[in-house]
């Protein structure tokens, strides 16, 4: 949010936010937190906020970031005779989870009647039962709206699948470049968290569809044959004692750090102190920042086929199967060897992935809008 307000307007454009939230340095209009409002009258309030804001500010365009905003911010768009851009960066158009994964993990195209009844526990089948209803009440509110704009090819599917096909856009997230490159103090954090000469690092939550159960069935051995290697996990979750059993039982700790979560600031030195990064997500994953951070900063890349990631076959030479360990063991241990590859690996995902720097994104963004 803050990046693209703030270009626009370096590029001349006037921006006004309207949110619940706090966020400092930027013109905000403050509107009630309607999370938890019952679906009609969030919609009633938040379209009647967006037709006097429109009004009164003389706005052009309205751009809804949520499913608590679109339904609202398309129809007072409409009511105004302005047009609507909606911003869709996750599945909550086709879940109430925002994720259409069943328990067993298994995946739906889009929530059903019978998918929900099969999936949901019994206590939260109303109230997902009333989510979904009301979810696939505005699939052709959202198909109203002048232009979508989805971080990848796997979010349009599922748009597709619901029948949202006109104007979708796939614009890919943005980070800037130069925060990842040129960084300073990276011998003082690979000291502080004991690293060794070459880092195997995982980044993201401790979820089963992240696949961090995925690195512990291929690192072990890599570790066990290569005392120069640590696997650096950064992040926390429901899996975080999981995890530490594992270490515990393989008898790695000693080359495995466990950072937790790091603040946004701080993660172009993780990049930065990491030799190979490591995204086996097991789900349809829209578009995970790692791809991101990871290229801008020029580090080799072994990502999950699965989801987003399968828009940059041919720019990254490793997009593996998340279920074939073996082939990521062996494909790791190649990488750990041969450091000229992952040194050419890392500066060619940089080089085709410039559209996701900031200007070309943002040169994207202003021609959509």
């Amino acid at each position: 949010i803050h990046l693209v307000i703030n270009e626009l307007k370096k590029r001349g454009h006037k921006v006004l936010l309207a949110s619940a939230g706090e966020f400092s340095g930027i013109d905000t209009i403050k509107i009630k937190n309607v999370e938890k409002w019952p679906y009609f009258l969030r919609k009633i309030y938040l379209k009647k906020q967006f037709a006097k804001i429109i009004k009164k500010y003389s706005i052009d365009l309205i751009t809804p970031q949520d499913s608590t905003t679109t339904p609202a911010a398309v129809l007072a768009a409409k009511q105004c005779g302005i047009a609507s851009v909606v911003h869709m960066r996750d599945l909550w158009f086709a879940c109430p989870r925002s994720s259409c994964l069943k328990p067993d993990y298994s995946e739906c195209t889009h929530c059903s009647l019978k998918n929900l009844i099969s999936c949901a526990k019994w206590q939260r089948l109303p109230i997902d039962l009333y989510k979904w209803h009301n979810t696939k009440k505005i699939w052709k509110l959202i198909n109203k709206a002048e232009e979508k704009i989805v971080v990848s090819n796997a979010v349009k599917d599922k748009l597709a699948a619901c029948g949202i096909k006109n104007n979708i856009n796939v614009v890919h997230g943005a980070r800037n470049y130069r925060d990842f490159q040129n960084i300073k103090g990276v011998k003082a954090f690979k000291a502080k968290y004991k690293l060794k000469p070459v880092v195997v690092t995982f980044i993201g939550s401790f979820f089963y569809t992240k696949g961090i159960l995925q690195v512990l069935k291929f690192m072990p051995d890599i570790l066990r044959n290569n005392k120069n290697v640590s696997l650096m996990l950064v992040g926390d979750g429901p899996l975080y004692g999981a995890v530490k059993g594992i270490i515990k039982n393989e008898g790695i700790g000693k080359q495995v750090v466990l950072t937790g979560r790091l603040p946004f600031d701080k993660m172009p030195l993780c990049y930065a102190a990491s030799d190979i990064l490591l995204a086996p997500h097991l789900w349809t994953e829209p578009l995970g920042a790692t791809i991101i951070e990871a290229s801008a900063a020029g580090k080799a890349s072994l990502i999950s086929e699965k989801g987003g990631p399968s828009d940059f076959k041919g720019r990254f030479d490793y997009i593996l199967p998340p279920e074939d360990t073996k082939l990521w063991g062996k494909t790791v241990s190649y990488l750990i060897n041969h450091p000229s590859e992952r040194k050419r690996i890392g500066i060619k995902a940089r080089k085709s992935t410039q559209e996701m720097s900031v200007e070309p994104y943002m040169n994207r963004l202003e021609q959509i809008y």
